[in-house]
C-alpha cells in the first residue's frame, strides 16, 4: 500500500506568483480524489465486514447441519459462493482505493515540482548502470541519430547539478530502469528533426490528456518498491526456459484438482460423523506421496526452473497491472501507439514467456492452421528476430518454404537477402520492396511498392555521414565484399 504524506495539509514552501491554472486544476483534481478515497475506503470496510459475517455464518451452518450431509453440502456451496462474491467485491473497492492513493502520491509530487525549487520530488542524481551488464532492455522507441554529451557539456548544461538540475526537474520516474532511460535521453542529444517532432507529439498528447497522464504515472507507483527486483527480472529474461509440457504434467495437474476435491469432500464427511473417511484420506495421502517419489526428478526440474522467479511473483503481477493500464490508456497514434503495443505484448511476462518464445507461439498458429479450409492472410514482420542470425535464417527459410507450399496468402517483411533469393526462385512467391533515398536532409521514402528485392545499400553511407571512423568503415566494406569468410578469418 502506498500512503501519501500530508495530503490534507499541503502547504507549498514557495508561492507561485502570477496565474497558474495548472495548479488550480491539480488542486481540484486532488480534492476529487480525496473524496473518492474516503468513499472507496468506506465500501471496502463494509465488504470486509460482510466477508467476516459470511465466514462465521458458514461455520455455524456446518456445525448445525453436521448430521445432514446433503444439507451441509448445499449450505457449504451457497456459503462458498457468497464468500467468494464478497471477496471479489472487497478486492474491487480495495484496488480502487489503493489506485486513488497512488494518484494522490503523483498529484502531490506534481504540486511539489510546480511550487518548489529547493529539492525535486524524485532524485536529482545521475543514475548509474547496474553491476550486472545483462540487466538491460532494448529500446522500444527508436531515438534516431544522437550526439553523446561529454562530462564537461553535462556540467555546463547543469543536467545533474544539486539541488535541482535539469534531470531533477524532469525526473518523475518510479524505477531505476526508468531513471536510466531518462538519463540516456538527456545525455544524447537528438539530431533528427523527424524524431524530435515525434517526441513533441507525444508530449503534446500527454499535456492535453492530464487525467490519462496522471493515471499512467500512478499505475507505475507500485513498482517503486520493486526496483531491485526489476533489475533481477531483466537479467533473467534472456535465460528463461519454458516448463516441460507433456501428458504426465497434464495428468498431474488434473489429479491435483481431483484429489483436492476428494479431500474437501472427505473433510465434510468426517465433520458429519462418518469417520471411515479418515482411512480414505490416509490412502489418498499415500497415493500422493507415491506420485511425488516416482516423479521426483520432474518435480526437481520444475522447482529449479521456478525458483529464480518465485521472489519475482509480486513484481510480475505489478508489471502486468501497469502494462494493462498503459495498453488501455495510451493512444493509437505514433509514437505512443508503438509504446502501447509493446505494453500489450509484455503481458506475456506474467506467463514467463521470452520475446522469442512468444513470437514462436504466434507464428505456430499460422503454420498449424495453414492447411485448413478457411483462407488465411498472414502478416509477418522479420520472422524469428528474437534469436541468433544463423538459426534465424535457417528457421526463416524453412518457414518460407512451408508457407509458400500452402494455398494461403502471406506477406513477410524481412532484411534477409537469402530469404529474398529463395522467394525469387519459388513460383508461388514474389519479391517487392520500398526504396529509400539518402540526401542532405536525411533518409526519405516515396512509399512506392516496386517489384523485386531492394538493390540499394545505405547503411554504411549513413554510418559515414554520422562520423564513424574511416578504419571502421573500410573494415565493414571488406566484410561486406568478402562475406562470412572474412568474418571468420578477421
Amino acid at each position: 500500500m502506498c500512503r501519501t504524506q500530508d495530503t490534507d495539509k499541503y502547504e507549498p514552501d514557495r508561492e507561485v506568483h502570477g496565474h497558474a491554472p495548472h495548479l488550480d486544476r491539480l488542486q481540484a483534481y486532488r480534492g476529487r480524489q480525496q473524496g473518492d478515497r474516503v468513499r472507496y475506503r468506506r465500501l471496502e470496510t463494509r465488504w470486509s465486514a460482510l466477508r467476516l459475517i459470511i465466514f462465521v455464518a458458514g461455520i455455524a451452518a456446518a456445525v448445525l447441519l453436521r448430521h445432514d450431509p446433503r444439507a451441509a453440502g448445499l449450505a457449504g456451496m451457497a456459503g462458498g459462493a457468497a464468500f467468494a462474491g464478497a471477496i471479489w467485491r472487497h478486492m474491487i473497492w480495495q484496488n480502487r482505493r489503493v489506485f486513488v492513493e497512488h494518484l494522490l502520491t503523483v498529484v502531490e509530487e506534481s504540486l511539489h515540482a510546480s511550487t518548489r525549487r529547493d529539492r525535486p520530488p524524485r532524485t536529482w542524481q545521475r543514475p548509474e548502470d547496474p553491476a550486472d551488464s545483462s540487466a538491460w532492455l532494448p529500446v522500444v522507441l527508436e531515438p534516431g541519430p544522437t550526439w553523446l554529451l561529454t562530462q564537461q557539456e553535462q556540467d555546463d548544461l547543469d543536467l545533474y547539478g544539486p539541488p535541482v538540475g535539469i534531470f531533477g526537474l524532469l525526473n518523475r520516474t518510479s524505477t531505476r530502469l526508468g531513471a536510466r532511460r531518462l538519463r540516456d535521453r538527456l545525455d544524447s542529444l537528438c539530431l533528427s528533426g523527424a524524431h524530435i517532432r515525434q517526441r513533441q507529439r507525444a508530449v503534446r498528447w500527454l499535456d492535453t490528456h492530464e487525467d490519462q497522464r496522471l493515471g499512467l504515472m500512478a499505475a507505475f507507483v507500485p513498482l517503486r518498491e520493486h526496483t531491485r527486483h526489476l533489475d533481477d527480472l531483466v537479467s533473467l529474461l534472456p535465460k528463461v526456459e519454458p516448463p516441460p509440457r507433456s501428458t504426465v504434467s497434464k495428468g498431474v495437474k488434473l489429479w491435483s484438482v481431483f484429489s483436492g476435491l476428494i479431500f474437501l469432500y472427505g473433510v465434510l464427511r468426517i465433520g458429519s460423523g462418518d469417520y471411515v473417511w479418515i482411512s480414505y484420506l490416509g490412502a489418498l495421502l499415500a497415493v500422493n506421496i507415491g506420485i511425488r517419489l516416482i516423479l521426483h526428478r520432474r518435480f526437481r526440474r520444475l522447482s529449479a526452473l521456478a525458483s529464480p522467479w518465485t521472489p519475482l511473483r509480486d513484481t510480475l503481477n505489478r508489471i502486468l497491472a501497469a502494462a494493462q493500464h498503459a495498453s488501455a490508456e495510451l493512444p493509437d497514434e505514433a509514437p505512443l501507439g508503438l509504446l502501447r503495443e509493446h505494453f500489450h505484448i509484455r503481458d506475456d511476462l506474467a506467463k514467463n514467456e521470452s520475446y522469442f518464445l512468444s513470437e514462436v507461439r504466434r507464428l505456430r498458429r499460422l503454420v498449424l492452421d495453414d492447411g485448413k479450409d478457411t483462407p488465411i492472410l498472414g502478416l509477418i514482420d522479420e520472422p524469428f528476430r528474437g534469436t541468433n542470425s544463423q538459426e534465424r535464417t535457417a528457421a526463416g527459410l524453412a518457414l518460407l518454404e512451408h508457407l509458400t507450399a500452402s494455398p494461403n496468402l502471406f506477406l513477410i517483411a524481412t532484411h534477409e537477402d537469402l530469404l529474398a533469393h529463395v522467394a525469387a526462385a519459388t513460383a508461388s512467391a514474389a519479391n517487392y520492396h520500398f526504396q529509400e533515398h539518402l540526401d542532405e536532409g536525411g533518409i526519405t521514402f516515396d512509399y512506392q511498392l516496386r517489384p523485386g528485392p531492394t538493390a540499394t545499400r545505405t547503411a554504411l553511407r549513413i554510418l559515414e555521414r554520422e562520423g564513424y571512423p574511416n578504419s571502421l568503415l573500410e573494415r565493414a566494406r571488406r566484410f561486406l565484399a568478402g562475406g562470412t569468410q572474412d568474418l571468420r578469418s578477421g
